[in-house]
């Protein structure tokens, strides 16, 4: 079976349908993501060279209290990043715009 995933931060996903493969018997030939953004930290069972990322990022993630939005009192009560491109615009900041993929990555593992 060739198991594929759009975007992996923790690999929680892909692992659950690797146990579940492997419990049924089958055989897993591969593990295609689409953007991997745990950097490399995310693990399958699987030997290393049978996943294959058509994108990897290190993407740094936040607690909330050391959250760089948190701390400018930005809330983040919603998923994904339609809002979160509003707040940029509306603030022009570097220091937001430079957090954006971090924070979205943080909101993420909250929910």
């Amino acid at each position: 079976m060739l198991i594929v995933e759009d975007i992996v931060t923790t690999g929680g996903s892909v692992q659950e349908v690797v146990n579940v493969v492997n419990q049924s018997g089958g055989e897993i030939v591969g593990v295609g993501l689409l953007v991997n953004r745990s950097g490399g930290k995310a693990e399958f069972g699987v030997p290393h060279e049978k996943v294959q990322a058509l994108l990897n990022l290190e993407v740094p993630t936040y607690k909330p209290e050391e959250c760089p939005l948190c701390k400018d009192g930005v809330a983040m009560t919603e998923r994904g990043s339609k809002h979160i491109k509003k707040i940029i615009t509306d603030k022009k900041t570097s220091s937001l715009r430079s957090s954006f993929v971090c924070v979205v990555a943080s909101v993420r593992e909250r929910f």
